[in-house]
């Protein structure tokens, strides 16, 4: 199929007998040996048929990239309208919003009486904006994980540790900034973490926030004793008196579930 023209300056390649081809670079027919020029042709050849196939490939590959990116969008868009499952009912009565109403009144003043005439002489509380959602969760969601003692004590001590913690490593810093950063780290660590514990419950996230934005008090403590009051003191106040106040309900599911 290919012809060799060795008596002019160079070689040329002649392709379909139509006189197109490359011109190799001359050489002397004395030195170079038939076999080397041969070798040295197809060394030639393999040279342009691997940026053909170069570019073959590239024109290939393109719409396939294309394609594989729109179909990723067209499911990213599909998935943003939710999962499509019917929601609970807007508006549901019953009789058991009547102990939900009593139990919560009764719980969170408590925890007020408690905070004023208990601790507040002494520069200690009970009362943190956290305890309005856990009180929600032990009295109208009894039956969830959260609920449940092991995880409702331990995910408010561990987020107020982590909070404390990551409060005095950044108080260097300028403040805000320490105590935002603070918090931003000890909601981070928190969560993976009562994830895979199985532990999940949501408002010891903003214990852990609060903690990191809480002012040292009068005791030489660095913030420790933030720990125990209002952290402990007010968990296990929610928790013993929903323990005692659920079971009086009998219609509702014994509480807790699982110590």
């Amino acid at each position: 199929m290919y012809a060799l023209d060795v008596e002019t300056e160079g070689v040329r390649e002649l392709v379909g007998g139509r006189g197109e081809g490359i011109i190799l670079p001359p050489c002397d027919s004395s030195s170079i040996t038939a076999e080397e020029r041969s070798v040295k042709f197809e060394e030639e050849m393999m040279e342009i048929g691997g940026s053909v196939s170069q570019d073959s490939e590239n024109s290939v590959t393109s719409p396939v990239r294309m394609n594989v990116f729109c179909v990723a969008l067209s499911t990213y868009i599909k998935r943003l309208r939710g999962g499509g499952v019917e929601g609970l009912p807007v508006f549901a009565p019953s009789l058991d919003l009547v102990p939900t109403f009593l139990l919560s009144i009764g719980i969170m003043l408590v925890l007020a009486a408690v905070d004023v005439f208990a601790l507040e002489p002494y520069g200690l509380q009970s009362y943190l904006p956290s305890f309005g959602s856990s009180c929600a969760l032990t009295v109208c969601l009894m039956t969830t994980p959260g609920a449940q003692p092991r995880c409702f004590i331990l995910t408010h001590f561990i987020g107020a540790f982590l909070g404390l913690s990551f409060g005095h490593a950044t108080k260097t810093l300028e403040q805000p900034l320490g105590r935002l950063l603070a918090s931003v780290f000890a909601v981070s660590v928190l969560s993976p973490l009562m994830s895979l514990l199985g532990w999940f419950q949501p408002s010891s996230s903003a214990t852990a926030v609060l903690a990191a934005f809480h002012e040292y008090g009068r005791m030489n403590d660095e913030g420790y004793m933030f720990l125990v009051a209002p952290v402990l003191l007010g968990v296990f106040i929610i928790f013993i008196l929903s323990w005692v106040t659920n079971n009086l309900v009998p219609w509702r599911p014994a509480y807790p579930l699982w110590w």
